[in-house]
């Protein structure tokens, strides 16, 4: 067991930093259905993060993050930028319930109001505070702007007045529409709503969970759904589930579904996503199963030319953005062609000063082994010299010598002779006086 918080709450979401595996985020969720109540959120759930592969968590509060109490959190890390961290927060004062001015009766929607714990209020009636109005209904007399829709902001179609923050990015730019991109109930022309700091949504960190800021006040039924993913190389492009999971590319400002409300196809008076409907550029294309598949209406004397049309201008707008990223394509392929021919002159001019350095090389060892036999040369004619003179020199040392040598055993001879003389004389004298 690494994190316990008490008996209601558990985790149902947890993501790891792809760049640190000891950086883990989590998100508890408190809940608890009996026979006659369901509670879908609490004190328990939160956003949680460790730096240390689990032995210790920190509870993220604050910093952008919504006040009150929390329902189910979904939660990812960008594989591209791990410092980017989305959380989709169901967020919401206890038991209180949600107040809009209408909603869509015909889809299905959660038993407990928007508030992340919240229950309904005993005795209400269809039409008080808190329970649903008739469909795309309005508060009478009043021009205010579009009220979002309930649940956590925007699943589904959505209806007149209603605003689908899951679906803003669409043709109908969060209202429904209908054909010809007219709304489907008159009135005054339709503002959307504020982001609601309060309310449940989708929150982007960039720098590791320790700031949020509110992107967009999508969340569609969180208590079923509450998954929401990063495409491993745009930390821009996100998914949230949904019925349709919805897709967006500029970071959660706008999201667009991926069935026909959301632009993709031409069924139940909804017309194509186009640039001009406030996604991002290439956003979802014509695609050729498109186009081989495409089906028109069929009216007494063929197809509904509406349907034809259409078709026509999407073909069209398809080959317009072909042709458009061609252009960019051959201007991306001239500028490399140009960085190649640099890269190309670059080595030539290094091979170039390759060789010569090479060259120059070669050349230096050829004039220095030269060099160096000439000087090898002078010193073994000079030592030779030196020799012979040395040679010369003892040779009359010796001679000199011998002649010494000679002229001292001659004098030595004329000394000895000398002696033997004197020697003679004065025996000589000794024996006159003795006679």
């Amino acid at each position: 067991l690494v994190k316990f918080i008490d008996n209601d709450t558990g985790f149902t979401d947890i993501v790891l930093d792809p760049a640190n595996s000891s950086v883990i985020y989590a998100a508890s969720y408190q809940r608890r259905r009996s026979g006659c109540c369901f509670n879908g959120g609490g004190p328990g759930s939160g956003i949680w993060k460790s730096t240390d592969a689990g032995k210790t968590w920190n509870r993220l509060t604050g910093n952008g993050l919504p006040t009150g109490t929390y329902g189910r959190i979904a939660l990812d890390v960008s594989r591209s930028n791990p410092n980017v961290v989305y959380a989709q927060v169901e967020a919401g004062e206890q038991a209180t319930p949600e107040r809009v001015g209408g909603v869509d009766t015909g889809a299905a929607t959660e038993a407990t109001p928007a508030g992340a714990a919240a229950v309904t209020p005993p005795g209400a009636a269809p039409g008080a505070a808190g329970a649903p109005a008739a469909r795309g209904a309005a508060p009478a007399g009043t021009n205010a702007p579009a009220v979002t829709a309930p649940a956590g902001g925007g699943g589904g179609f959505g209806r007149g007045n209603v605003y689908n923050w899951c679906n803003n990015g669409g043709p109908g730019h969060g209202f429904a529409i209908g054909r010809g991109g007219q709304p489907l109930e008159p009135g005054p022309p339709r503002t959307p709503p504020a982001l609601d700091p309060k309310r449940s949504g989708v929150l982007r960190s960039d720098d590791k969970g320790r700031t949020w800021t509110l992107i967009s006040n999508c969340n569609s039924r969180p208590m079923y759904f509450s998954q929401l993913r990063i495409d491993p190389t745009n930390d821009k492009t996100i998914y949230v589930a949904g019925l349709p999971v919805a897709k967006s590319l500029d970071g959660g400002k706008t999201f667009a579904t991926l069935d026909d409300a959301g632009g993709n196809g031409d069924p139940g008076g909804y017309r194509t996503l186009r640039a001009e409907d406030g996604m991002s550029e290439g956003a979802f294309h014509l695609t050729p199963l498109d186009v081989r598949r495409q089906e028109f209406r069929r009216r007494l004397r063929g197809y509904e030319p509406l349907g034809v049309e259409d078709f026509r201008v999407r073909v069209a707008d398809e080959l317009e953005r072909i042709l458009r990223e061609k252009s960019v394509l051959e201007e991306r392929v001239a500028a490399l062609g140009e960085q190649v021919s640099a890269y190309r002159e670059r080595e030539r001019a290094m091979n170039e000063a390759l060789v010569a350095a090479q060259q120059l090389r070669e050349q230096t060892r050829a004039t220095a082994e030269r060099e160096a036999q000439v000087i090898l040369r002078e010193a073994e004619a000079e030592a030779r010299r030196v020799v012979d003179e040395a040679r010369t020199a003892r040779g009359e040392v010796e001679r000199q010598l011998a002649e010494v040598q000679r002229q001292f055993q001659v004098y030595m001879a004329g000394f000895r002779a000398l002696l033997e003389r004197q020697l003679a004389e004065l025996r000589a004298l000794d024996g006159q006086q003795g006679g």
